[in-house]
């Protein structure tokens, strides 16, 4: 099967602009920890190394997915497809729940919502598009994530049908403490800095309205409330220590 021209440019783009997205985050991580080398902080970066693995030109990855990209990307297009399996996704990503949540019910509620969009996709793309084509996109989403969707989405206990994912069971997961060491040191390292991200987000706020600035700093109350409660629930749920704060 001949590879699209266009949907290899498209493809190639995005590796760009995520590797360079990747390399900024790094940047600056490195910076708030002198300590840390930079070789050694993008070496022990499992996103990083999983996208430029899978972003090179012989990457099996990348070709396998360029082969079936014309059709796959037809299929989720077609009847809008694509957006409703994203909106089985964001129903918990994008609810007052998810703010909520400890760690370790944001893994099952996440790893449900992602197992019903993953299952919703492969249904779009083995209708048009035949099971070689849902595996090549299967494995592009697996390297995408640094291998940790099989690290903690297990179908076996979080497929779409599972007492887990139907309201049936809560579980005691403990899954996040048998992560690889890499892996755990790179989650930590992008709680903490999403946790500066939303530290830093200006306040579109009127200082002269009482009422407002109160606001405000409910808002900003909560968004720390958000940040503490992910990075306590993310220490009880390893045995590993967060990494410095960012200034």
């Amino acid at each position: 099967m001949v590879k699209d021209r266009k949907i290899s440019i498209e493809f190639d783009g995005m590796c760009q602009i995520v590797i360079r997205f990747l390399d900024c985050i790094n940047l600056h991580h490195q910076r708030c920890n002198p300590s840390l080398n930079n070789h050694q902080n993008l070496d022990d970066d499992v996103f990083y190394q999983s996208w430029k693995k899978m972003c090179d030109a012989d990457s099996k990855t990348r070709n396998k997915y360029l082969q079936h990209g014309k059709c796959i990307k037809h299929a989720l297009s077609n009847n809008n497809g694509q957006e409703q399996c994203q909106e089985i996704f964001q129903s918990y990503f994008m609810s007052p729940q998810f703010t909520m949540d400890s760690i370790e019910n944001t893994v099952q509620h996440g790893c449900c919502a992602f197992n019903k969009w993953q299952h919703c996709i492969d249904s779009l793309i083995q209708q048009q598009c035949g099971s070689e084509a849902v595996q090549a996109i299967q494995n592009l989403i697996e390297e995408a994530s640094g291998g940790l969707v099989s690290s903690l989405c297990e179908k076996k206990m979080f497929g779409r049908k599972s007492k887990a994912c139907i309201g049936k069971k809560q579980l005691a997961y403990s899954k996040l403490n048998q992560l690889d060491s890499k892996m755990n040191s790179t989650l930590q390292k992008y709680i903490n800095i999403f946790g500066e991200f939303l530290d830093r987000i200006p306040d579109e706020y009127d200082d002269d309205d009482g009422d407002v600035e109160a606001e405000a700093n409910t808002d900003d109350g909560n968004r720390n409330g958000i940040v503490e409660n992910v990075n306590n629930s993310y220490e009880q749920s390893t045995s590993s220590p967060p990494p410095s704060s960012l200034p």
